[in-house]
């Protein structure tokens, strides 16, 4: 039995479906199928009954699921005490992954603060896509991870809410349709587009809009640099497709939103089954003290 087998049998056992835990851990189907089936032939006896709708687990496989999950959470708490042990100072470290569309405003909401408050951590911040923040929690290159991601998640990961943005359309202020409150996808599906070379959440979504129209979306630019996005928007060469607070903070663009998308919740997730430091603890009460600062503030700006 290997780590890796424990890990795929405790999140079929989670999910109920190998495609969806497959999903979840950013594997193959097939890679889960064979390592639960030798899992399987391991014991001597099935751990799931498998069905269209998905599987459940067998008596044997029950006892096997409460078996491990002390034993993970024995394996993890045993590996972080022997991190603590190779450096005394390790505790004063932390580890924050941040994706391209929310690190601005991260940074500005939580980060920026917290580095003034607690001067003597050593904070490593790490930019990632949305589609590998749970992959980073999972294989613990991470503490804690910033992402827009809508996905349902298990109660395995603690979550907090920290800000809401928008997906807009950025064109030049000389544009035509600089003067339009909201956009359509039938607006957008001929114009030549510059997204960021990075998976966004509303990327299937707007595939799915294009694709109802019978096109494919016109991205003729995908790059990491801003700047080079923010030049030939300004410039009427392309249409930009971002979050709100990078447009708005570009003077010859007008951004505007989109018809179709829904706004994005941008979350600290954290994985409650690993033995955090003193400073992870210190970290989470900051964010949630932001929080409810700006919660009521709002409320006190509504009366």
């Amino acid at each position: 039995m290997t780590f890796k087998q424990v890990e795929y049998f405790l999140r079929v056992f989670a999910c109920r479906n190998i495609a969806a835990a497959a999903e979840e851990l950013f594997v193959s189907r097939p890679v889960i199928s064979k390592a639960i089936l030798t899992l399987e032939e391991e014991v001597g006896t099935p751990l799931f009954q498998r069905s269209k709708e998905g599987v459940e687990p067998t008596e044997a496989g029950k006892v096997l699921y409460h078996t491990l999950q002390e034993f993970e959470s024995g394996y993890i708490n045993a590996l972080e005490k022997i991190r603590c042990l190779n450096d005394e100072n390790s505790g004063q470290d932390l580890y924050i992954c941040v994706t391209p569309t929310n690190g601005m405003q991260v940074t500005r909401i939580l980060l920026d603060g917290f580095c003034r408050d607690f001067p003597k951590v050593r904070l490593h911040v790490t930019e990632i896509a949305a589609n590998q923040t749970l992959d980073a929690l999972l294989n613990r290159k991470a503490d804690a991870v910033f992402s827009p991601s809508r996905e349902e998640l298990s109660g395995r990961f603690g979550t907090l809410n920290i800000f809401q943005s928008r997906l807009m359309v950025g064109v030049s202020s000389k544009h035509p349709l600089s003067n339009r409150r909201i956009l359509t996808i039938g607006d957008i599906l001929n114009l030549p587009l510059g997204t960021l070379a990075t998976p966004m959440p509303i990327e299937d979504a707007f595939s799915e809009c294009c694709k109802a129209m019978g096109k494919s979306p016109n991205i003729v630019i995908q790059t990491s640099q801003t700047e080079m996005l923010r030049i030939m928007t300004e410039g009427g060469h392309i249409a930009s497709i971002l979050p709100d607070d990078i447009l708005r903070s570009w003077k010859g663009t007008t951004a505007i939103p989109l018809d179709f998308l829904p706004l994005n919740t941008h979350r600290l997730i954290w994985d409650n089954t690993k033995r955090h430091n003193t400073v992870f603890s210190d970290f989470i009460r900051y964010a949630q003290s932001r929080i409810r600062i700006a919660a009521n503030a709002v409320s006190e700006t509504a009366y």
